[in-house]
């Protein structure tokens, strides 16, 4: 990894990785108690999304699929049926477990 990408990967990328994990647990934990999420979750997890995938060189093969299931996510409302939420939020997850993966690889 050279200089300026490990830069990026420590001060920006990563920071930003963790706060978008922090939100998609909040919009997992709206779903366990039986609430849609708020749509100022959903909205900040597209954005934190949109950001992330700013940074090239981190899975850039991936970006396309994952953001388009987040963005999915982003057209659902509060009366979508919490079975609808789980399943776009499983995609959402099914898509990063991808991108990670074959990151790793």
């Amino acid at each position: 990894m050279n200089k300026n990408k490990h830069y990026i990967a420590e001060q920006k990328f990563r920071p930003l990785k963790h706060q978008l994990q922090k939100v998609f647990k909040e919009l997992r934990f709206s779903i366990l108690d039986n609430k849609p999420p708020a749509a100022t979750q959903v909205i900040e997890f597209i954005q934190l999304t949109e950001i992330m995938i700013s940074y090239p060189g981190f899975g850039d093969e991936n970006y396309a699929d994952f953001l388009a299931a987040c963005r999915q996510l982003g057209r659902l409302t509060p009366d979508t049926p919490l079975p609808v939420w789980r399943q776009h939020l499983d995609a959402v997850a099914a898509q990063r477990s991808r991108c990670h993966q074959s990151f790793r690889s």
